[in-house]
């Protein structure tokens, strides 16, 4: 999992709520690239993947690391301009993404 971070402190706060915690000081390439995603992947022996984003440059990091993306509604670009990067899906709230999940799972 893909958190960018930018304080320590934020960092230590949202590691206990995820397997890892990846920010731009810990790659050489930052999104679009999919560095972070495939160095995540990597950790974490994971071959399947599903990226959710609220900008573009989200969605072109998933659709890099050739794994399935997710656009959110509530981006603030507004939902066209997600639904114009055709991730591979559109999800409307938070309580989706574990229903994407167990579907591409």
């Amino acid at each position: 999992f893909d958190f960018t971070s930018t304080s320590k402190g934020r960092r230590i706060r949202c590691q206990r709520y995820f397997d890892i915690v990846l920010g731009m000081e810990d790659v050489k390439n930052v999104k679009p690239d999919p560095e972070g995603i495939k160095k995540a992947m990597e950790t974490m022996k994971c071959s399947n993947a599903i990226y959710v984003g609220d900008n573009q440059t989200d969605i072109q990091a998933g659709k890099n690391a050739e794994i399935y993306t997710a656009g959110v509604k509530w981006s603030p670009k507004g939902t066209s301009a997600m639904e114009s990067l055709h991730p591979d899906f559109m999800i409307d709230r938070m309580d989706d993404i574990l229903k994407l999940i167990e579907r591409i799972d």
